[in-house]
C-alpha cells in the first residue's frame, strides 16, 4: 500500500512541474507576442507620422500621388513583415509546446504502465485479464496520442510550406 501512496505522490509532482512548465512557456511566449505587437504598432505609428509630415510639404498633385504610392507600398511590405515575424513566433510556441508535450506524455505513459505493473502483483490470482485490459488501453492511448502529434506535425509542415509560398509570391508580385 505504501507503494501506490508513493507512486500517487511522484504522479501528482510530476503532474505540478508538467503544469508549472507549460505556465512557463505560455507566460514567455505570450511575453515574446505582446512584445512584438507594440514594436509593429510603434513602428507603424512612426511610419504613419513621417508619411504625414511628407504630406505636409506637397507642392503638387504628383509629389501627392508618389508620397501615397510610396506609403501603400511600406505599409504593403511591413504587413507582409508583420505576417511572417506572427507565423515565426506562433510556430516557435507551437514546437515549444509540442516538444514539451512529448516529453511530459512519454513519462505519463511509462508512469502509468508502472503502475500499472505493480499494482498487478498484489491483486489475486485470476485478475490477470483485468491487468492486461489496462495495459491494453495504455498503449492505445499512446498511439492515439502519437497520431495526434504526427498529424500535427504534418499540418504544421503544411501551413510553414503555404506560408512561404506566400511570401515567396509577394516578394516576386513587388
Amino acid at each position: 500500500m505504501f507503494e501506490v501512496k508513493a507512486q500517487a505522490s511522484q504522479f501528482n509532482e510530476a503532474l505540478l512541474s508538467n503544469t508549472s512548465q507549460f505556465t512557463e512557456l505560455t507566460v514567455e511566449n505570450t511575453r515574446k507576442l505582446v512584445s512584438f505587437q507594440l514594436d509593429s504598432a510603434r513602428e507603424a505609428y512612426s511610419s504613419a507620422a513621417e508619411h504625414l509630415k511628407a504630406l505636409t510639404a506637397v507642392r503638387d498633385a504628383k509629389e501627392f500621388s508618389a508620397i501615397g504610392s510610396r506609403f501603400f507600398e511600406s505599409t504593403l511590405e511591413r504587413a507582409a513583415a508583420y505576417s511572417q515575424g506572427f507565423y515565426d513566433l506562433a510556430s516557435a510556441a507551437q514546437s515549444q509546446v509540442g516538444e514539451a508535450f512529448e516529453t511530459q506524455s512519454a513519462a505519463l505513459y511509462q508512469q502509468v504502465a508502472q503502475s500499472a505493473e505493480n499494482v498487478a502483483k498484489s491483486l489475486p490470482v485470476g485478475s490477470e485479464a483485468a491487468v492486461a485490459a489496462v495495459k491494453s488501453s495504455v498503449a492505445a492511448t499512446a498511439a492515439a496520442v502519437d497520431t495526434i502529434k504526427s498529424s500535427a506535425k504534418e499540418s504544421a509542415a503544411i501551413a510553414a510550406a503555404a506560408v512561404k509560398k506566400a511570401t515567396t509570391a509577394r516578394r516576386k508580385a513587388s
